[in-house]
């Protein structure tokens, strides 16, 4: 399996739906646990013999945790390390100082062998995890044998090396929908981390935040699809960190279209990035990633905690005062029928108005609080398009940015395929025509891999029917996520 289906993988798991999601929320009051069952069978092979007591009870004892926890929440249990991150099923680990060290000393061992991810899944028994235990202890024990490993087929367990395509650069040579792949992935993962600390009371800006930034400006820069293409994850990927992300494609997409300042368009990036921190900071510990809504008279508190939280982070310096006014203004206006008109009725920052624009469209598309639900991207478009909350003009730019049917939108045609929208025509003269990709023939069958045609520009496209209907993406045959994820 290469990097890019290393990384397709990842992502299939770092979704965060909805909370109070019952299965998010089991996986994070269950991870611990989870890992450290891992931790116990890995551990005890080096120090007993396979066929030792004590072995068979680890590996009976841990196969119960992991098939139970596997059976509940619906998925494969999947533990992947990255630098000094765990995550367990795309979730951040949560556990004790003492249980995290304990994993991470796990994922040491597990990277001598060459391995960053294992998976188990709910028909897991003891004798595989034993197969698993003999074939992780002869790897460390015989450097002959180190690649044994990443090799084996151990019935039930996935064993993966996913390092390379989510903590390396990357080659610059690679295609660009390659790296938009990474980025995207890395960003979630970065900003996932960012938020816990910032939830934690922690003012520290990671350098990774910053570069993240950076590399949005130069990959949005090449007018791929992809990249449209990942805001189509809106409602998979409906945390904090993944709403920041997404914030932060829409604003530059947008941007892009009024200037080519790359200094200008990084720090509205970042201003985006930094925009959930306040509400991150009010809720707290307890209140990471819940998609309820706060208490009226926490919301006002927002506004103020994201300046001094930007402000905190970044320090003082042009730059970083830019950006905290940007996410402070973007925060007040979404909050300005509790508070006074901002600065008395005066007007806000241009990038405080994009961040608005793009934030609440992703409020239609994947609305915070849980009870409420989530438009189509069409639906979403038109009800922006009414929304008097937002600058009209915006509204225009934004819908020649990405095309009248925008990414994400699953659609019929008259002959039965059903295609995803991944982006706007290269044609700009038919932004009704987008560019999709077709992920089931006209009996249902998945296409595989999915069929990507430029409905505007493609010679190809003109021997297909018209589209028949906009579906809901709810209620659609296959998962919207891995279809843009899918090689």
């Amino acid at each position: 399996m290469d990097d890019r289906q290393h990384t397709t993988g990842f992502l299939a798991f770092c979704v965060a739906e909805t909370t109070g999601n019952p299965i998010l929320e089991e996986i994070r009051s269950r991870s611990a646990e989870a890992a450290l069952a891992v931790f116990r069978v890995a551990k005890n092979s080096l120090v007993h013999a396979i066929d030792n007591d004590a072995m068979a009870s680890s590996a009976e004892q841990s196969a119960g945790i992991l098939v139970t926890f596997a059976n509940e929440i619906g998925t494969p249990v999947t533990i992947t390390f990255i630098e000094d991150t765990v995550f367990v099923c795309g979730q951040l680990l949560r556990a004790s100082r003492k249980i995290y060290e304990a994993t991470l000393e796990l994922g040491k061992l597990l990277f001598r062998a060459g391995v960053s991810e294992v998976s188990f899944d709910a028909g897991l028994t003891k004798e595989n995890l034993l197969e698993f235990a003999a074939t992780f202890a002869a790897a460390l024990r015989d450097p002959n044998r180190r690649k044994s490993l990443i090799e084996a087929r151990v019935p039930n367990i996935t064993i993966r090396r996913v390092e390379r395509a989510l903590t390396q650069r990357g080659d610059e040579n690679d295609p660009v929908a390659e790296q938009i792949l990474r980025l995207y992935a890395v960003a979630l993962m970065v900003m996932r981390q960012y938020f816990d600390a910032v939830a934690h009371g922690v003012n520290a800006l990671p350098s990774r935040v910053k570069r993240l930034s950076q590399k949005l400006v130069t990959l949005v820069g090449t007018g791929n699809p992809a990249v449209l293409g990942m805001t189509a994850m809106a409602h998979a990927h409906r945390d904090d960190a993944g709403r920041a992300v997404q914030s932060a494609i829409l604003a530059v997409v947008l941007a892009r279209q009024l200037t080519t300042d790359r200094l200008q368009l990084a720090a509205l990036a970042m201003a985006a990035l930094m925009a959930e921190g306040g509400r991150v900071r009010v809720a707290g510990p307890e209140g990471r990633d819940r998609l309820i809504a706060l208490a009226d008279a926490d919301e006002m508190t927002v506004p103020p905690a994201t300046a001094a939280v930007t402000i905190g982070t970044g320090g003082v310096n042009v730059t970083n005062a830019l950006r905290t006014v940007a996410a402070f203004e973007a925060n007040y206006l979404e909050r300005q029928e509790l508070l006074a008109p901002l600065y008395g009725g005066k007007s806000p920052l241009p990038q405080a108005q994009i961040l608005v624009l793009v934030r609440r469209l992703l409020e239609f598309l994947a609305p915070r609080d849980a009870t409420i639900r989530p438009l189509g991207p069409v639906d979403a478009l038109a009800a922006l398009a009414t929304d008097s909350t937002v600058e009209r003009s915006l509204v225009r730019i934004l819908v020649r940015a990405v095309g009248i049917v925008p990414a994400g939108t699953v659609v019929e045609f008259e002959t039965g395929e059903w295609a995803v929208v991944v982006g706007p025509s290269a044609n700009p003269q038919v932004l009704h025509l987008p560019r999709v990709r077709l992920v089931t023939d006209g009996q249902g069958r998945a296409i595989n891999p999915p069929r990507e045609i430029d409905l505007g520009a493609s010679a190809e496209a003109r021997t297909l029917p018209r589209i028949k209907n906009v579906l809901d993406p709810q209620y659609t045959r296959f998962n919207l996520t891995q279809a843009f994820v899918a090689t």
